[in-house]
């Protein structure tokens, strides 16, 4: 079991409320930070048009899934797209802990520690509804079996040239991309008025709260 650090100077509560606040856009720069390939490749005006194509593809994704299936519960959803959703105790993917994972071509695992983690800090505080906790995680799943499926989905089909050697030009993904894609198709799919990133900071204060705080500050520059 991780152990959990010291807390850091701010209210849990306030640095709560602050994200909650923050933009899609703010959240999709905070994306390309963690993608230590394109974070200083790219131009700030371009990393801003690549999320903002990123944020369309997932809200319109979403649309287009509602519009197809109907009135379901994401937990409904994932069975009409015949996934398996599995559950692990461990929380723990190679070098780092994670809600859940996607693993082609139709399963999906729920990590319960992280997750029971998350729900009883946030039951202990009072400020946010756990009850769609899973379905948050699950429609963000969701998205990433949908894109492996979908060759021309914006989140495949957007390359970038990664370098270059005399006229050959090397072009790449970029991983930030699915990320703010599979957070947009979230936030659309469950109604919500914040953006899912707000989970990587409970995840994190769940186990480091000195960490969080420290991401905490980063944001709010």
């Amino acid at each position: 079991m991780p152990q959990i650090l010291n807390k850091p100077k701010q209210s849990f509560s306030q640095m709560l409320e602050d994200l909650r606040s923050m933009s899609d856009l703010k959240w999709g720069l905070y994306a390309f930070e963690q993608d230590v390939v394109w974070k200083s490749k790219l131009t700030k005006v371009e990393k801003q048009h690549i999320i903002n194509e990123a944020i369309i593809c997932g809200y319109n994704w979403a649309e287009h899934v509602k519009k197809t299936h109907g009135d379901h519960t994401v937990t409904e959803l994932a069975d009409r797209y015949h996934l398996k959703v599995e559950s692990d105790a461990s929380g723990q993917m190679t070098n780092r802990i994670a809600y859940a994972i996607y693993t082609p071509p139709r399963t999906i695992t729920l990590m319960t520690e992280p997750i029971a983690k998350v729900r009883q800090l946030l039951n202990a505080y009072s400020l946010f509804s756990t009850t769609h906790l899973p379905d948050i995680i699950l429609a963000h799943e969701l998205f990433h079996h949908i894109e492996s499926n979908e060759k021309d989905i914006y989140t495949q089909a957007k390359q970038v040239t990664l370098w270059r050697f005399l006229f050959y030009k090397h072009r790449s993904q970029i991983r930030a991309t699915s990320e703010i894609a599979a957070m947009s198709f979230s936030k659309q799919m469950n109604g919500l008025d914040f953006s899912p990133f707000v989970l990587d900071f409970l995840l994190i204060y769940a186990y480091n709260p000195l960490r969080a705080g420290e991401m905490y500050q980063q944001l709010i520059q």
